[in-house]
């Protein structure tokens, strides 16, 4: 009986192509709405400099398309981790990744 090889090449089109991108980015799109949903609204910056972008990510030694959630403003820091004017900071990503965490059932995100 033959050895299994795996087909590092095919997984890597596979894991890294159009339509898996395409799909990531939907995925990213999806849980930037419910950040943006939940962010702070007092002046609507922190929710309208929230973006998505596809990346590539490494995982256990092999490409995978994923995307990254981002929230570009100078104080997106002090509203995950406080400062001297922010004692008790809402943390918005913190909480989106909680979220995050809890839909998938058997908790492979990590």
């Amino acid at each position: 009986m033959g050895k299994y090889v795996p087909n590092r090449a095919g997984f890597t089109r596979l894991a890294t192509g159009r339509k898996v991108r395409q799909h990531m980015l939907e995925i990213g799109e999806y849980w930037a709405t419910e950040l943006r949903a939940s962010a702070p609204h007092d002046t609507g910056a922190y929710a309208s400099n929230i973006t998505v972008h596809a990346i590539t990510a490494e995982v256990k030694g092999l490409p995978r398309a994923g995307v990254q959630i981002t929230a570009r403003v100078s104080y997106a820091s002090a509203l995950e981790h406080g400062n001297t004017h922010i004692k008790n900071p809402p943390r918005p990503m913190t909480k989106l990744l909680d979220r995050i965490r809890a839909a998938d059932p058997k908790h492979q995100v990590r």
